[in-house]
């Protein structure tokens, strides 16, 4: 059974006021997205922007199927346990993704003209990012809209869910499981037969000694326009956005040089020989 979303609000909210993108910049009008923060919410992609609502109390909201469905029918996100900070595509978009800290989950949308990139978990440039590479559904799928999860052919704990549509939802196992085709489930390597090389996991670039984090959340370096930390759980974590881009302190994300106009006093561009 699903149950079908109908809608009464008088209000329109945005998941984060200083964000110029919007969740529905990729979504046509009245569309409904999941809330990444809770299986039970949705937005509604309203004339102003994202409009939250929340499924019958019974009901979680299916991102498949994008309706209220029961919550057996639906694998809702979150932010894995064992990592105070990750990174995370969004399904069936290349600019939205996911970023968890301290284990909240915020949905963030890159700025006009930049492509999330997954290997390095931060905003960049189209021709970097390459989008297209991503995996597809096989072109025929089963008629009766049955479900079909297959793995991924790089990443022994990825699998893609394919169900009448030739955009696949991407789910990942714990990284110390494999996907098994045959169960549809994440099991340990040995009961299943991947031979898939891994993904490469993003550069660790090292904490930066003396930055002190006084809140949780991505702030900007201090001394220059192109690095940034996110603080989780108290502990500052150190990152550099792509060549071309800089830090944009109003979106909390990599951006063009001319749109940031960064004039931070001791800006330094990293790799100009300067002292």
């Amino acid at each position: 059974m699903i149950y079908k979303i109908f809608y009464v609000l008088a209000a329109v909210v945005t998941l984060t006021v200083a964000q110029n993108a919007s969740i529905c910049d990729e979504e046509e009008l009245n569309a409904f997205i999941p809330n990444v923060r809770d299986c039970n919410g949705w937005f509604r992609c309203g004339q102003h922007g994202p409009e939250p609502g929340n499924c019958p109390t019974e009901f979680n909201f299916n991102p498949i199927t994008r309706q209220c469905d029961w919550p057996q029918n639906i694998q809702c996100f979150s932010c894995p346990s064992n990592e105070t900070m990750s990174t995370h595509i969004m399904d069936r978009s290349c600019r939205s993704f996911i970023r968890c800290v301290a284990g909240v989950a915020s949905q963030l949308m890159c700025e006009p003209g930049l492509q999330f990139n997954n290997k390095t978990g931060q905003c960049d440039l189209k021709s970097v990012v390459d989008c297209t590479v991503r995996f597809q559904c096989p072109a025929r799928l089963p008629i009766d809209g049955s479900v079909i999860a297959i793995r991924d052919p790089y990443n022994c704990s990825v699998y893609h869910i394919c169900v009448g549509d030739p955009e696949p939802v991407r789910r990942e196992c714990n990284e110390e499981l494999h996907f098994d085709p045959i169960t549809s489930l994440c099991t340990f390597p040995h009961l299943t037969d991947c031979v898939a090389n891994p993904e490469h996991p993003p550069p660790q670039i090292p904490d930066e000694p003396g930055f002190q984090c006084m809140t949780d959340g991505v702030h900007p370096h201090p001394s220059n326009c192109v690095s940034y930390f996110i603080c989780a759980n108290g502990q500052p974590h150190q990152f550099s956005c792509a060549p071309g881009l800089e830090f944009n302190e109003l979106t909390g994300q990599c951006d063009f040089a001319d749109v940031v106009n960064c004039k931070r006093a001791n800006f330094r561009r990293i790799g100009s020989g300067a002292d």
